[in-house]
């Protein structure tokens, strides 16, 4: 060991556990923007994501009969938000955003991964992150759902409108609000209240 090491460990005894913090940043498009929950964001969203093909594509699963945005292939793209994470691991951050959407780990998309990849977009995801500096990646990655179809959005935006005038009231105007304001909005002082 060099002098010049010697030194630093006798004046900065712990410098060894001085490793550079992870840049995980997570995603995102609807939600998780104004209701983050129990995430842990170590900062703002920030507007200047990847361009993603974002959609009113899946209906809840929750049974509030909302359309929710999802990345679905064909769709028009929309810049996302991102914001860095509190997480030590881009695994133990993937877990909490698995936590927060109640989904499966499978539907939350990462990047870097090993191989290929099967979430749709995650080579546009890749490259944004590699030009940003950014060490991983996390998405919801949940896919398209209509008619009890994984896959399947609505064949059209007819269809989208007819579904949301079926629901009863209270669900259509929850429904009606996190299309037309929240969605759009794209502003995380929007208080959790859905």
């Amino acid at each position: 060991m060099s002098i010049k090491y010697r030194i630093v460990f006798k004046y900065l005894p712990h410098a060894s556990c001085y490793a550079a913090s992870m840049k995980i940043v997570c995603l995102a498009w609807g939600s998780l923007v104004w209701c983050p929950r129990d995430l842990k964001l170590a900062g703002t969203w920030q507007p200047d994501g990847p361009e993603l093909p974002i959609e009113f594509a899946r209906t809840s699963d929750g049974g509030e009969g909302r359309l929710t945005l999802v990345v679905t292939p064909g769709a028009a793209g929309v810049t996302t938000l991102w914001s860095f994470l509190d997480y030590p691991t881009g695994k133990s951050a993937r877990a909490a955003l698995r936590q927060r959407e109640g989904c499966r780990l499978r539907d939350v998309g990462i990047w870097p991964v090993a191989g290929a990849s099967r979430w749709f977009c995650a080579d546009v995801i890749g490259e944004w992150a590699e030009s940003q500096g950014f060490d991983h990646v996390i998405w919801t990655a949940l896919p398209p759902k209509f008619d009890h179809q994984d896959g399947v959005p609505p064949p059209s935006a007819q269809a989208a409108i007819e579904y949301l005038a079926s629901r009863d009231p209270k669900v259509r105007q929850d429904a009606d609000e996190y299309v037309s304001t929240r969605a759009k909005a794209g502003s995380h002082t929007i208080p959790c209240g859905v």
